[in-house]
């Protein structure tokens, strides 16, 4: 169990067939309840093979709140109950002498036009610039600036460690991944969305049609806990999900851009600074890959 200040910790199970159950919010003096958890869930329909490739996993209940069945799973999830049309399948190892790569494929969830802005400078040289419309009646760009502009939203998995597992052994180990967007990175997006850092949620959001949550980056430690029964090699993944956003052109093809703009003899030297967005989410997927 992660060790920190906070009062109460919900406990997830899941089993490798995707049978989860929530042990609900605990106490920390409840914690002995983890050592009795084989039985608890017996006694919840557990089956004898469902209990010997079981992951127990805390969560922070500021992290997850209590709501639908999968967001509940969100920290230790069956890939099954993740909607195929949304998430990209995560990779599987081709034996247990192998690994599954460090990225899975990514998947596209959307695109919308959406205005961006460019960055322009001054005699008083580039560190002294700000942003302004790519495009706007009566003003110009030379190169022309690619419209209309677009936001692709895309969604894939990233590894955080995998590892080979022979039975008869007892596997915990606490992994720590990176949750949210730089600062940098969140800082530059807005800008070149033309709105204010606190409201980059909402704008992504409203634009994608898809619940989007940024925030800075901070590292999370969660330990996850399970058996390797004798005569069995399991090869255990903990996949994180990243949500990609990419400023793209007509094309599809990322936003690079650099000239001059302004009007008449009031041109300026400009760029596009970034178009790629990386946000690291609070979903992951916890795999195990049985070879007997």
């Amino acid at each position: 169990m992660k060790q920190d200040g906070h009062d109460t910790l919900r406990l997830f199970a899941l089993a490798s067939n995707g049978k989860s159950h929530s042990f609900g919010a605990l106490a920390k003096s409840d914690r002995h309840l983890i050592d009795q958890s084989h039985d608890i869930l017996s006694k919840q329909g557990f089956t004898g093979d469902e209990l010997k490739d079981l992951i127990l996993s805390p969560t922070e209940l500021e992290e997850v709140p209590l709501a639908t069945a999968e967001e509940a799973r969100g920290a230790v999830a069956s890939v099954d109950v993740l909607d195929p049309s949304s998430y990209p399948p995560v990779p599987k190892p081709a034996n247990k002498d192998s690994f599954p790569p460090q990225k899975s494929p990514e998947i596209l969830v959307s695109t919308h036009d959406i205005a961006v802005f460019l960055y322009f400078w001054g005699d008083k040289g580039e560190s002294q610039g700000a942003y302004v419309p790519a495009v706007a009646e009566g003003l110009a760009t030379n190169p022309p600036f690619p419209v209309p502009s677009k936001i692709a939203y895309k969604r894939y998995w990233m590894n955080t460690g995998s590892y080979q597992l022979i039975g008869p052994q007892h596997f915990s180990k606490a992994i720590t991944t990176t949750q949210g967007m730089s600062k940098t990175k969140s800082t530059t997006l807005s800008a070149e969305l033309g709105i204010e850092a606190k409201v980059l949620s909402a704008k992504l959001s409203a634009t994608t049609g898809t619940s989007i949550t940024i925030t800075d980056e901070t590292s999370v430690t969660e330990t996850y806990s399970f058996d390797v029964q004798d005569g069995t090699t399991v090869v255990y993944t903990l996949w994180h999900l990243i949500e990609e956003f990419t400023l793209v052109d007509n094309a599809n093809n990322p936003i690079e851009w650099s000239g001059r703009w302004g009007l008449g003899v009031a041109i300026f030297p400009a760029k596009f600074k970034d178009n790629v967005f990386a946000n690291n989410s609070k979903r992951y997927v916890s795999d195990l890959v049985k070879f007997t």
